[in-house]
Protein backbone atom coordinates (compact mmCIF):
# COMPACT_ATOMS: atom_id res chain seq x y z
CA UNK A 1 0.00 0.00 0.00
CA UNK A 2 0.63 3.66 -0.26
CA UNK A 3 2.07 5.27 2.94
CA UNK A 4 -0.51 8.35 3.29
CA UNK A 5 1.40 10.99 5.83
CA UNK A 6 0.47 14.66 6.49
CA UNK A 7 1.34 17.19 4.29
CA UNK A 8 2.42 20.72 5.95
CA UNK A 9 3.47 23.79 4.21
CA UNK A 10 6.02 26.06 5.47
CA UNK A 11 7.01 29.69 4.34
CA UNK A 12 8.35 32.70 5.64
CA UNK A 13 5.44 34.57 5.14
CA UNK A 14 2.92 32.37 6.00
CA UNK A 15 4.38 30.03 8.86
CA UNK A 16 3.07 26.20 8.99
CA UNK A 17 -0.09 25.20 7.00
CA UNK A 18 -2.00 22.07 6.94
CA UNK A 19 -2.41 20.89 3.17
CA UNK A 20 -5.87 22.76 3.01
CA UNK A 21 -4.18 25.65 3.59
CA UNK A 22 -5.49 26.58 7.58
CA UNK A 23 -2.91 28.11 9.20
CA UNK A 24 -1.01 26.14 11.86
CA UNK A 25 1.69 28.31 13.41
CA UNK A 26 1.46 31.73 11.77
CA UNK A 27 4.50 33.03 14.01
CA UNK A 28 6.53 30.11 12.69
CA UNK A 29 8.77 32.33 10.30
CA UNK A 30 12.13 31.69 11.29
CA UNK A 31 14.10 28.98 8.69
CA UNK A 32 16.03 27.48 12.08
CA UNK A 33 12.41 27.11 14.49
CA UNK A 34 11.03 25.41 11.88
CA UNK A 35 13.33 22.92 11.69
CA UNK A 36 13.42 22.30 15.38
CA UNK A 37 9.78 21.82 15.24
CA UNK A 38 9.81 19.19 12.71
CA UNK A 39 12.91 17.59 14.69
CA UNK A 40 10.39 17.71 17.78
CA UNK A 41 7.03 16.05 16.08
CA UNK A 42 5.80 12.75 17.18
CA UNK A 43 3.66 12.69 14.17
CA UNK A 44 5.07 11.35 10.69
CA UNK A 45 4.38 14.05 8.43
CA UNK A 46 5.62 15.30 5.35
CA UNK A 47 6.56 18.27 5.05
CA UNK A 48 7.28 20.87 2.15
CA UNK A 49 9.52 23.75 3.26
CA UNK A 50 9.00 26.62 0.65
CA UNK A 51 12.07 28.91 -0.17
CA UNK A 52 14.15 27.17 2.06
CA UNK A 53 17.01 27.19 -0.07
CA UNK A 54 16.83 30.89 0.56
CA UNK A 55 18.74 30.35 3.69
CA UNK A 56 20.91 27.44 2.65
CA UNK A 57 24.04 29.49 2.77
CA UNK A 58 23.74 30.24 6.55
CA UNK A 59 25.55 28.01 9.11
CA UNK A 60 22.83 28.03 11.68
CA UNK A 61 20.65 26.61 9.14
CA UNK A 62 22.97 23.93 8.12
CA UNK A 63 23.16 22.85 11.19
CA UNK A 64 19.81 22.44 11.59
CA UNK A 65 19.14 20.87 8.41
CA UNK A 66 22.16 18.49 9.11
CA UNK A 67 20.90 17.45 12.48
CA UNK A 68 16.92 17.07 11.93
CA UNK A 69 19.04 14.53 8.89
CA UNK A 70 20.55 12.67 11.40
CA UNK A 71 17.36 12.21 13.65
CA UNK A 72 15.55 11.12 10.96
CA UNK A 73 18.35 8.50 9.69
CA UNK A 74 18.61 7.19 13.35
CA UNK A 75 14.98 6.92 13.49
CA UNK A 76 14.92 8.98 16.09
CA UNK A 77 11.59 10.53 15.07
CA UNK A 78 8.59 8.53 15.34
Amino acid sequence: GRARYPVKFWDCANGLQDASGAVLDAALADPRAVLRRIGAEKERCCYVLRDLHRWAAEPMVQRAVRSLAGLVALGEQS
